[in-house]
């Protein structure tokens, strides 16, 4: 008896075809790595729970952050979005230096306003930074002093993103400096499929020994 062999006609995808499939992939690994780069690492994203609570006053508006500080942070897990990210004096004026590595920080109290921040060598003052409130340097809510939003966006030809940033500091009960830095990323792959993501980076800066803060 002779056997019956049935072919079946599959349908072939031509050079084309291909290449877009090929495209759009890298483009949604592209993006997603843009969105969720440092928000979807399994990291646990709460405050350290070993480090103290926050020392604020409900009848102050801006909470005292004023004293000396060490310029590098302890801090939860390393960073991963550039450098000197635990430098205090670039998370309060957004300027870098590697010199100002080893340096102490002096942060004024609240006058008018305004937040002045010294960079110290000894008791000499080698560079000053004034934080205008109304220039919307900073602002205050729930017991902490939030510096200017940093935004990133992108389009790209099949979605985007978009990645805002905000750093929130506080004094805690130790008198040293806790900082927050929260990061949102939210987008669209294929210009239809939501992307959304948060994390936060903790850092610690502990005072100097010369100027207790509490």
């Amino acid at each position: 008896m002779k056997r019956k062999v049935i072919e079946c006609d599959t349908p072939k995808m031509n050079v084309k075809n291909r290449k877009t499939i090929i495209v759009i992939s890298y483009v949604v690994i592209f993006l997603t790595g843009c969105i969720l780069n440092d928000i979807t690492t399994g990291m646990d994203s709460s405050r350290p729970k070993l480090w103290p609570v926050a020392n604020y006053d409900e009848a102050m508006i801006c909470p005292d952050i004023s004293g000396v500080y060490k310029n590098i942070a302890e801090y939860l897990r390393k960073s991963d979005r550039g450098e000197q990210e635990d430098n205090l004096w670039y998370r309060l004026t957004g300027i870098k230096g590697k010199d100002y590595h080893d340096k102490k920080i002096k942060i004024h109290p609240i006058i008018e306003n305004q937040i002045v921040v010294d960079i110290l060598v000894g008791e000499t003052v080698i560079r000053s930074k004034t934080l205008a409130q109304k220039a919307g340097d900073f602002d205050c809510d729930g017991g902490r002093i939030w510096l200017r939003k940093r935004i990133y966006s992108a389009i790209e030809g099949t979605g985007g993103y978009r990645n805002e940033a905000k750093f929130g500091i506080e004094r805690a009960n130790d008198g040293s400096l806790i900082g927050e830095d929260h990061l949102t990323g939210t987008g669209a792959l294929l210009w239809v499929i939501p992307v959304l993501g948060t994390q936060s980076t903790w850092f610690r800066w502990m005072p100097d020994a010369k100027y207790p803060t509490r």
